[in-house]
């Protein structure tokens, strides 16, 4: 039971620091370095008991086996948090508990993001008119070089009148 009771929550707590996947930023070294000491030690207290805290020992097997569950269950519950945070909005929370405040910020909410939209399409709309631009500035540039090529340089555009 100690063991599992130490190992849960130091597990969790490389979950609960982030929003996303507990993998994808590590922790410092030592963090690390605490939490592992912490487990190896009440490991070693749980597999071999302690004698003045009249703690029977669990053995190996169990003792690797409730490491293994304390391991599965914190990356389930990881997985289990990822999704609740993407899924869970401000939208989500309007309709579960609709107060006029929180109405209210979510249709300011919903205004900028309709401004913010209508900006961000602009901006795409100009950009296209700019590759545009530039295709033509660059096209007419290679025009006007090809045009220069053609006409041998050494030829005269004077015309002689009699």
């Amino acid at each position: 039971m100690y063991l599992q009771i130490s190992s849960c929550p130091h597990f969790v707590i490389f979950s609960t620091r982030l929003p996303g996947y507990f993998y994808e930023n590590a922790p410092s070294w030592i963090f690390i370095l605490a939490v592992a000491g912490t487990q190896v030690f009440a490991m070693f207290m749980s597999i071999y008991g302690v004698r003045g805290l009249d703690a029977t020992a669990i053995g190996w097997p169990w003792g690797i086996t409730v490491l293994a569950i304390s391991t599965c269950m914190f990356m389930l519950l990881d997985i289990v948090k990822v999704q609740i945070i993407r899924r869970w909005s401000f939208e989500l929370t309007v309709k579960l508990v609709p107060t006029a405040t929180r109405k209210a910020i979510l249709q300011e909410r919903l205004a900028k993001r309709v401004v913010k939209e209508r900006a961000k399409s602009n901006v795409a709309k100009a950009r296209k008119v700019l590759y545009m631009t530039m295709g033509l500035v660059a096209w007419q540039k290679t025009m006007e070089k090809r045009g220069r090529k053609m006409l041998p340089e050494s030829s005269s555009t004077t015309i002689n009148v009699a």
